[in-house]
């Protein structure tokens, strides 16, 4: 695999993968580099897709995320991006998924300084994050589609409300995107 490459690159800092895959999130766990920037996407393409294969990498993904996120290559992390696109109109499986990385990130992530999620638009997982105390940058890319509509003032003023009582006072951002659309801050890492 084309990934085991990597760890020849030990002063490797920066990597953006998509779509990611739980033999990704092995190697990277076994990983001898120290990432300070890391942007993943992960391909969900709900009944459109591969079939149950995919499905079953991408869980296997989400429930190794507390490990990922441990692990000895990401242990500065100081800037993470991370979006699932997803084909499936289940709305509380991937609110599931999103909320198990958040959980990951805030428990092992406490260098974090920027973080970008790309996430469904009733997504609760902000009120996790003022636990990242040294968190300078949120982007809060929401996911628009099936022609709902929302705020993206509302759940500006939410997110800022979640940190009132943080002493992380992050520049706090939000946006629309549509996932046929590569959302906006997750630009790949191309020098």
């Amino acid at each position: 695999m084309c990934l085991q490459v990597l760890a020849n690159f030990v002063n490797l800092q920066s990597l953006s993968l998509c779509p990611f895959s739980s033999k990704m999130a092995m190697l990277l766990r076994r990983a001898d580099f120290n990432l300070s920037d890391f942007r993943i996407i992960l391909w969900d393409w709900g009944p459109f897709g591969i079939g149950s294969a995919g499905n079953e990498d991408i869980e296997t993904a989400i429930s190794g995320f507390d490990k990922l996120m441990a692990s000895k290559s990401l242990r500065n992390l100081k800037e993470f991006r991370f979006a699932v696109s997803s084909g499936s109109n289940d709305v509380d499986l991937y609110l599931r998924r999103v909320h198990t990385v958040v959980e990951a990130i805030v428990e092992h992530q406490s260098l974090l300084e920027k973080l970008v999620l790309a996430v469904h638009r009733s997504d609760s997982s902000f009120s996790l994050l003022p636990r990242l105390v040294n968190l300078k940058a949120l982007s809060w890319c929401c996911h628009e589609g099936n022609g709902m509509e929302f705020s993206t003032l509302a759940v500006k003023q939410s997110i800022h409300q979640a940190f009132q009582l943080s002493p992380a006072k992050p520049v706090i951002e939000v946006s629309r995107h549509d996932w046929g659309e590569f959302p906006r801050g997750f630009t790949p890492i191309v020098d």
